[in-house]
């Protein structure tokens, strides 16, 4: 989702986009002048979007990297793209912006975060990142007092990576029912989280044990990651 007054160039491109694909795929020609027209416009739009202010009204910040490819004469070519995500406070997704960057090191961040600082997103209650040591070397840098949660979808991936294949389904569903315990802690108070505390204890300690002792090993590796 985006939510700016900058994004009406955007829309406006996107109908002249819609109307262009309808002569394509009704066979009828699609001008060199329309192709021209609509891609400046997209041009315009992108640079308006990443230069705008931005409003700090998210509860949580969720960054990340991916790659995408793109076909040229000389090949396939692998671009990374860092990706800022905010979670507002009703909950809805909204893509803050993105940077096309050459890897996913320390200073590429750096440069994507202090941008959007200096445009306005100096705060939220919590940033949610994978364990990549580029991001997370300069974090404590740029967002110096944002408490880091990880990304639960990066942990259990890299977990599951270390454990033999046909235990994998037992030790996802005990990794999902220990991410759901934080929320029992919640709703039952400070007055249960020790008894909480011993679930996760030993719901951990079960992941342990259907594995093999190397695997074992692994995991408490992989789960610090």
């Amino acid at each position: 989702m985006i939510t700016s007054s900058s994004a009406a160039s955007f829309w406006a491109y996107q109908r002249e986009r819609s109307a262009s694909l309808f002569c394509l795929f009704s066979e009828e020609r699609v001008s060199p002048q329309t192709v021209t027209r609509t891609a400046k416009r997209l041009d315009d739009a992108v640079r308006a979007f990443h230069r705008r202010r931005i409003i700090p009204s998210f509860r949580a910040l969720i960054l990340d990297g991916i790659v995408i490819k793109r076909k040229t004469g000389a090949g396939t070519l692998k671009r990374s793209v860092l990706v800022a995500l905010g979670i507002r406070e009703d909950g809805r997704k909204e893509v803050i912006d993105f940077h096309l960057a050459k890897s996913e090191s320390g200073p590429e961040w750096r440069t994507f975060l202090t941008d959007l600082i200096n445009r306005g997103l100096t705060s939220c209650e919590v940033i949610c990142a994978d364990g990549g040591q580029g991001l997370t070397s300069i974090l404590p840098e740029v967002y110096p007092h944002i408490p880091l949660q990880r990304c639960w979808a990066h942990k259990i991936r890299n977990i599951l990576d270390k454990v033999p294949k046909k235990k994998q389904a037992a030790v996802k569903t005990g990794l999902q029912k220990t991410l759901q315990r934080p929320g029992q802690l919640q709703k039952d108070g400070p007055a249960h989280g020790s008894r909480n505390t011993r679930r996760l204890s030993r719901a951990y300690r079960m992941i342990l044990m259907i594995c093999s002792p190397a695997s074992s090993s692994l995991i408490l590796i992989s789960a610090r990651q």
